[in-house]
């Protein structure tokens, strides 16, 4: 699994989903003041949807921090290729670079971004014990045949 790239490519939903928990989390805890029959479990609910908030919350902390801490034309690089999916051949001309020197530079982005994430404990295997069984990570994972999603 390459979880840079998924992060890279989700960072938007990963977003998203944070402020859309944030506002579940504040509607249940609302909720659970107007009514107090059932505050247990909408307590529970609140701390559910709160967990899975601060998750998402961490994970873009964390990414924001990698790239961050980048030297700037990698982050400027990868932001462009993957969170903001600018065709490789337009950014390629942008840099004034060949296809495959853009490949490269890609390729060794992506490595220093990976180092980063694993610096801050965001490794391979625990992007994937904690976001793998979200659909839209699922998604990210696998194509159409079942293939992993490369470049």
């Amino acid at each position: 699994m390459n979880h840079e790239l998924v992060i890279l490519r989700g960072l938007g939903y990963f977003a998203h989903a944070a402020r859309r928990l944030h506002r579940q989390c504040v509607a249940a805890a609302l909720s659970s003041a107007r009514d107090r029959s059932g505050a247990y479990n909408q307590t529970l609910k609140v701390a559910e949807l709160a967990v899975k908030r601060d998750s998402f919350a961490y994970l873009l902390d964390v990414t924001k921090w990698a790239l961050k801490n980048l030297e700037r034309e990698k982050a400027k690089l990868l932001a462009e290729v993957y969170v903001r999916r600018k065709p490789k051949g337009e950014v390629a001309a942008r840099y004034n670079v060949s296809l495959p020197t853009l490949y490269r530079r890609l390729a060794q982005a992506r490595d220093s971004f990976s180092k980063k994430l694993q610096e801050a404990g965001c490794t391979e295997q625990w992007f994937s014990e904690t976001y793998g069984c979200c659909p839209f990570v699922q998604k990210l994972l696998l194509r159409e045949n079942g293939s992993r999603i490369e470049e």
